[in-house]
């Protein structure tokens, strides 16, 4: 095995010792992912694994050299888990277990050989449940973003609340229709992409904004076309799990367009690693 190679596995063992220290808290944290709207999180430290495998040719030189700066922030990471054990606020406690990942390889090899494993470790931030409370700002996002293309054509809608009445039947904006598990799978991807094509970081953040905008966007038209059809079809077609798969074929399509995107506009195509 190249010493990248062995690189790459000393950095994983690494990752793992805080994950197997806070056990309890990886678990509750991993129960989350079996709802829709984390499910992505299984996916994640997958792809960490293949970024740091991906790359190991970049880690041949990767020594431990030790940080004053890595083991200080995991000292604070450890006291702000036991003010949220001891408060039991659940996210907080899951955000410092995965930031303590990144803390201890810091800690470890040092300053200069976390600058070349820093995104993998980071990108493992979006396995952690969060973002539930954007949930209602999304339902009135797509509430409104339905409404307007209703009105475009000209169809009746009466909006109250969540609720939007059409001739052809009554329509609920209710959590599952809100996107968020569209946007929290989309962001994950988006920054993923980004990190891949991109070597400038404003170029980084303008194409995960313009993922943002565009899955908020597609989810409400989504929202419209449900309605539109179930309307005008007497409750008949997108009434049932049809609209779920009708969902997720926009949301691929729109990532599948994002990344053509990226591609088309990448900036990194010559720095592609080798496969040695």
């Amino acid at each position: 095995m190249s010493r990248g190679g062995r690189s790459v596995i000393l950095v994983a063992a690494l990752a793992v010792v805080p994950l197997m220290v806070y056990w309890d808290t990886v678990v509750g944290m991993a129960g989350l992912w079996s709802t829709e709207s984390y499910r992505h999180g299984y996916l994640i430290p997958v792809i960490s694994l293949l970024l740091l495998w991906r790359d190991r040719s970049r880690y041949s030189s990767l020594s431990i050299h030790g940080s004053w700066l890595g083991a200080g922030l995991l000292g604070a990471l450890v006291l702000l888990w036991l003010v949220a054990d001891a408060t039991s606020v659940q996210q907080v406690e899951q955000l410092s277990v995965v930031l303590m990942v990144s803390a201890f390889v810091l800690t470890v090899v040092g300053l200069e050989g976390y600058h070349r494993v820093w995104f993998p470790l980071a990108f493992l931030l979006f396995a952690v449940p969060i973002g539930g409370s954007l949930i209602p700002q999304l339902m009135d996002a797509t509430a409104t973003i339905a409404v307007s293309a209703l009105q475009m054509f000209d169809v009746p809608a009466l909006r109250e609340g969540m609720t939007i009445s059409l001739p052809g039947g009554t329509f609920e904006i209710v959590e599952a229709c809100s996107g968020f598990n569209y946007l929290n799978a989309g962001v994950a991807l988006g920054v993923l992409v980004s990190h891949l094509m991109f070597r400038q970081l404003w170029k980084q953040m303008s194409y995960v904004i313009a993922v943002v905008g565009v899955f908020i966007l597609v989810n409400g038209l989504r929202a419209f076309i449900v309605m539109f059809v179930g309307s005008t079809s007497h409750m008949q077609v997108f009434v049932g799990k049809d609209h779920v798969f009708f969902g997720w074929a926009l949301f691929l399509s729109a990532m599948a367009l994002m990344y053509w995107v990226a591609e088309k506009y990448s900036d990194r195509r010559e720095e592609q690693p080798g496969v040695g």
